[in-house]
């Protein structure tokens, strides 16, 4: 069910959604999802997009080998090849042949100049909200919100409270090994504002005034706004993309296989997507898709948000952090640590591809089988991982010394991410979102060394409480 102009402009543009779901739900939390209004079943279809229905499409039209008769609008006119003008041609037909060869020179230029990617798509949705009321997808544009919380729209003191965190240190190795135009093609590592700012008026700003009569409105708000609907809306297929695929991104995400729903379809061959139940859902009760198997950093980059409750996927970035933490330093052992630690890390990926492979995740990441269950997965899994051990059975091969180590690693890297106070003052969403991360990382790094330390003590059952000496040495 959506809205009376949503869902008139949905069935002129051939969408089709189920009467089933509310796609503008406000729920408990105050957050807009989709929730059930009827029980949902797997394999039902709970909307169909096509393509042409989707804006910023057209930058994809040439590879795809696909051109959309579908009209539009005077100033968004088809993008089939226009045919001659003779001297009987009305005026009107002059004015959408003149507009269809503008789109085709924007769409050369957007291509050569700034990439199909995320800021690709995000110019032919500035171009679209230009239009306003007049454009095509007016009523599916009056539901993108007027800010986000994806670190484009960090303010340098919100950047501050990232510090420690892995989204920061994803950024300082960004600036040590991204070029110039690979920063440009990457909003999601952009530093905040500030960088937006510097990139619009560097390159976008100048891309736009080129075509002032395509572009109507070029403020950089009306381009982060853009841009920050294209990253937490986008969706990716088989390569291509993002896609901005309406009732679809609608759906807010769940921890791989906790998702009642998954986005199909492909559209080299021209089809439509289609969202497709695979779990059932009650009525009454929220749908979730999943935006795959992501760590709380890469959901706050990109969607502007850290979900709620136990993400599994923290474990394998904060483990890369420790061991940049052990290479950086001079303590004697520590190449063993680092074994150690790449061995956990290599255990947690092996883990979660399963999981995710198999649509299930467990609660905890690193929590000890039994060899019962230990051997049923195996069954599950055609015995193809029958020479995979538990984390248990790998950390004993390693020397107490060693744990004592990683212990000290992960020690570290949890005082370089300490608790932050927040205010009493009303937060803005990015700020909350960035504490939210901090949080969430500090939690897993707790759990990661509680879990060394327990197996530390069983393998000396001799053995006296850790002193923070190993971890200062590291410093």
């Amino acid at each position: 069910m959506a809205g009376g102009g949503l869902a008139s402009w949905a069935a002129s543009r051939g969408i089709v959604v189920s009467p089933g779901l509310d796609f503008l739900a406000t729920l408990e939390s105050g957050r807009r999802g989709v929730r059930a209004l009827l029980p949902v079943d797997p394999q039902d279809m709970l909307c169909l997009v096509p393509l042409e229905a989707c804006p910023g499409h057209e930058l994809w039209l040439d590879e795809l080998g696909c051109a959309t008769t579908t009209a539009t609008t005077a100033t968004t006119p088809p993008t089939t090849t226009p045919t001659t003008i003779t001297p009987a041609t009305t005026a009107a037909e002059k004015g959408a042949s003149s507009d269809c060869k503008l789109q085709e020179d924007v769409l050369k230029a957007v291509s050569s100049s700034i990439g199909k990617g995320v800021l690709g798509c995000s110019l032919m949705l500035l171009h679209e909200l230009g239009l306003g009321g007049s454009s095509v997808h007016a009523p599916y544009l009056e539901t993108i919100p007027a800010e986000f919380s994806s670190l484009p729209f960090f303010t340098a003191a919100e950047l501050e409270v990232l510090k420690g965190t892995s989204v920061d240190e994803s950024l300082r190795l960004g600036d040590s090994v991204s070029g110039a135009a690979c920063r440009l093609r990457a909003p999601q590592r952009w530093r905040g504002e500030p960088e937006a700012r510097q990139h619009f008026e560097q390159t976008v700003g100048p891309l736009l005034e080129q075509w002032p009569q395509w572009w109507l409105d070029r403020s950089f708000r009306s381009f982060q706004r853009a841009l920050g609907a294209v990253l937490s809306r986008g969706f990716m297929c088989q390569g291509q993309g993002p896609f901005l695929v309406p009732f679809a991104d609608a759906f807010n995400h769940a921890t791989t296989g906790k998702n009642h729903c998954r986005l199909e379809g492909c559209v080299a061959d021209g089809l439509a997507f289609v969202m497709r139940a695979i779990r059932p859902a009650a009525a009454g009760d929220e749908v979730f898709n999943t935006y795959g198997p992501l760590p709380s950093a890469r959901l706050l980059g990109s969607f502007g948000f850290v979900g709620q409750g136990w993400n599994p996927h923290d474990f394998l970035a904060l483990l890369s952090g420790a061991q940049r933490c052990l290479e950086a330093s001079k303590v004697a052992g520590r190449q063993q640590a680092l074994a150690l630690l790449r061995v956990l890390y290599r255990r947690l990926a092996a883990r979660a591809a399963r999981a995710a492979a198999r649509g299930i995740v467990a609660r905890r990441a690193v929590r000890r089988t039994s060899t019962k269950r230990k051997q049923a997965s195996c069954n599950n899994n055609n015995n193809n991982d029958n020479n995979k051990t538990t984390l248990t059975a790998t950390t004993t091969r390693f020397a107490s010394a060693t744990l004592r180590m990683a212990c000290g690693a992960l020690a570290l890297a949890l005082r370089r991410l300490p608790p932050v106070e927040a205010g009493s003052e009303p937060q803005r969403p990015t700020l909350a979102a960035a504490l939210a991360l901090r949080s969430a990382e500090r939690a897993a790094l707790a759990a990661l060394r509680t879990r060394l330390s327990s197996l530390l003590m069983r393998r000396r059952s001799s053995w006296v409480p850790r002193s923070t000496a190993h971890a200062q040495a590291l410093q």
